[in-house]
């Protein structure tokens, strides 16, 4: 009978028995340190306290619009994205970013962000007005914040991959702000502008920026042939929407408080000859 020999050597601790420290120095030697991005290159790449002026604009039904016809939905999409393109080459100042169904753009000024989102807006109110086919007309609104952010640009200063692909992070941005403004664009009407609470109370009193004293921004002349364009138009659509629910693929509670908020912010209710009371 053969007896087994001890070893003096002591056996390696489980997985499960060890602490949080020596797992990390295993995966260390493991080479698995994950990459490497200092935070402090970003504070001095970048003021944090720097306060930006944010929008964000989308397509209003995208998801059903998406289900109903992918091609429509991207046309839709498409002209917004050149929308923001073209305000951008207005605009120098104006920093740009794309989402799937829109943009969002930040500047350190209200009053260069009023012209951007204004140009903006202007050029899709005209494709809403032009377009002949009620079916093919879709309607876009915008939310308004102001906080500390920090561009892509900036965010590449503490990691040399980054740094090596900068192009990566020229559509990123970070800051509660751009959430902020995705919150206020959920009250906005069609084609119109809501603007959260921080640019209202927290907004910074310096040249160029004041807080706003209202939570609705009228973009728009009140008397311009484009202002009473849209205004009938808007009247017209709503009441397509309302004749067609199941083609439109619209909730008819959805399109009701749309609607609510078409007629306060564009004061259709003075529009004489022009029925817009809601069916019940």
């Amino acid at each position: 009978m053969k007896i087994k020999k001890r070893s003096n050597s002591t056996p390696e601790p489980k997985l499960s028995e060890m602490s949080r420290l020596e797992l990390k120095e295993l995966l260390k030697k493991q080479g698995e340190t994950g990459p490497k991005y200092m935070f402090s290159a970003v504070e001095l790449a970048t003021d944090t306290r720097d306060y930006r002026y944010v929008f964000w604009l989308d397509l209003m039904g995208a998801r059903n619009s998406m289900k109903l016809s992918l091609p429509r939905a991207a046309r839709s999409v498409m002209k917004i994205h050149a929308a923001a393109l073209l305000a951008k080459q207005k605009y120098r100042q104006l920093e740009i970013n794309p989402v799937m169904d829109g943009v969002y753009g930040f500047v350190k000024d209200r009053v260069l962000l009023q012209s951007c989102l204004a140009d903006i807006l202007e050029r899709l109110a005209k494709v809403f007005v032009l377009e002949h086919m009620p079916s093919s007309r879709f309607m876009v609104r915008a939310g308004v914040a102001c906080g500390p952010l920090i561009p892509g640009a900036s965010l590449a200063a503490g990691a040399t991959i980054l740094q090596k692909n900068k192009r990566y992070l020229g559509g990123t941005a970070i800051g509660m702000g751009i959430s902020h403004a995705y919150e206020a664009e959920s009250n906005a009407p069609p084609f119109g502008v809501y603007i959260h609470e921080s640019a209202r109370a927290f907004a910074p009193r310096k040249e160029g920026n004041y807080p706003y004293q209202v939570n609705l921004w009228r973009w728009f002349d009140e008397d311009t042939a484009l202002t009473w364009a849209i205004r009938r138009t808007l009247l017209a659509h709503f009441d397509w929407l309302e004749k067609n629910p199941v083609a439109a693929q619209y909730d008819l509670e959805a399109m009701r408080r749309h609607k609510n908020l078409a007629v306060e912010y564009f004061r259709l209710h003075e529009l004489t000859g022009q029925k817009i009371e809601n069916k019940q």
